[in-house]
C-alpha cells in the first residue's frame, strides 16, 4: 500500500507541476487511484477508510470522465472534413471541440482537488496512519 500510494503521489506532482498535462499523465494517475482504492477496500471496516475511498472514487470517476471525453475530441478530430462543412456547421463543430475542452479541463480540476487531499502525506507516514487505524480496528 504504501508503494502504491508514493506512486500515487509522485504522479499528482508532476501532474500538477504543469499547465497541460498529456493526458497518459492524467491516466496513470487514475490507475494509481484505483489500485490504492482496491487495496483500501480490504481494510473498508477500519475508522477512516470508507471517507478516503469516497475521494479516490471522485478521483477515478472525474479522470475516467475526462478520458473519455479525451477520446471523443481524438474521434471528433479525425473524423471531420472541413470541406464539407458549411461554415454555420463548422462554427457549431468548433464550439462543440471547445465545450468538449472545457468540460475534460474542469474535471481535471476537480480530480486534482479530491487527489491533493488523499495524497498530502509522504507515503511512510499514510502507510503508519492506516497501520495504526487498523491495529485500533482489530483491538476492538
Amino acid at each position: 500500500m504504501r508503494k502504491t500510494y508514493s506512486q500515487g503521489r509522485r504522479l499528482l506532482r508532476r501532474v500538477a507541476a504543469i499547465p497541460e498535462p498529456p493526458d497518459e499523465q492524467w491516466h496513470e494517475l487514475r490507475k494509481r487511484a484505483k489500485d490504492l482504492g482496491y487495496q483500501l477496500a480490504l481494510l473498508k471496516k477500519v475508522k477512516g477508510i470508507k471517507p478516503l475511498l469516497a475521494k479516490l472514487d471522485k478521483v477515478g470517476s472525474a479522470l475516467g470522465d475526462a478520458r473519455d471525453l479525451s477520446l471523443l475530441r481524438d474521434y471528433l478530430g479525425n473524423v471531420r472534413d472541413e470541406r464539407e462543412l458549411t461554415p454555420s456547421e463548422q462554427r457549431s463543430y468548433e464550439r462543440l471541440l471547445t465545450h468538449v475542452d472545457q468540460q475534460r479541463r474542469g474535471l481535471h480540476r476537480r480530480a486534482l482537488k479530491a487527489a491533493r487531499r488523499v495524497y498530502r502525506r509522504g507515503g511512510k507516514q499514510f502507510a503508519g496512519r492506516m497501520a495504526k487505524r487498523w491495529r485500533q480496528w482489530q483491538g476492538g
